[in-house]
């Protein structure tokens, strides 16, 4: 999983990494790609890496607004995420579903974030654990 940012200070850096640190916590495995406004960010290329299935895009006054396409055949699935004080109205088009809806994490816990853990991680079976999936096909 990508998670995509473009911190607009070191405080948003910050709050970024220890975001994805909260991840790893929760089981989610993530890698962290920063935009910075002195390179030019390759969004095509990121978007159209097969290897990613899911990209939370964070909301951030410093993500480019620029239009991406992805093209048929592969389309991660585009998470645009609001993390504590940000705003859902920093998300450039691009980053928002048609329905507008964003997935907000209030705190770094687990209630905090269940909406977002709800969506990347797999139920819990009666017992607490995950299902285990066949593998294979």
């Amino acid at each position: 999983m990508l998670v995509l940012a473009a911190p607009a200070g070191p405080a948003e850096a910050d709050q970024t990494r220890a975001f994805c640190a909260f991840l790893a916590t929760a089981g989610v495995e993530a890698w962290l790609e920063s935009l910075t406004s002195n390179e030019p960010p390759d969004l095509q290329r990121l978007l159209e890496d097969t290897t990613v299935s899911w990209v939370l895009v964070v909301a951030s006054t410093a993500l480019p607004s620029r239009e991406v396409d992805v093209p048929p055949g592969h389309c991660p699935a585009l998470v645009p995420v609001v993390l504590p004080g940000g705003r859902a109205e920093d998300l450039p088009c691009w980053a928002r579903p048609e329905g507008g809806a964003v997935v907000p994490v209030t705190d770094f816990s687990a209630e905090g974030a269940a909406p977002l853990l709800g969506l990347l991680l797999p139920p819990a079976s009666p017992n607490g654990h995950a299902p285990i999936r066949p593998s294979g096909g």
